[in-house]
């Protein structure tokens, strides 16, 4: 489960880890350490904005792999 980066964190997607590496690449930008990189498979919240790429809201990476702050992913 992906919960927003803004307060109250809700859940605004459901998503399936793929790799917590740094060392991986999404979107031309390396994770880092406090990254994950998941597949999204469900959208709960389309509006909710995608801290990478900036600018793009959740609706559009249903089906897609994308970068989420670990900290706002849960079980």
């Amino acid at each position: 489960m992906l919960l927003s980066t803004t307060r109250p964190h809700i859940p605004v997607a459901k998503a399936t880890l793929q790799t917590s590496s740094g060392s991986k690449f999404v979107g031309g930008m390396p994770l880092g350490s406090e990254w994950y990189q998941v597949f999204v498979n469900d959208v709960l919240k389309p509006e909710a904005p995608l801290l990478r790429p900036p600018g793009m809201k959740m609706a559009e990476a249903l089906k897609s792999i994308i970068a989420w702050p670990c900290a706002q992913v849960r079980p």
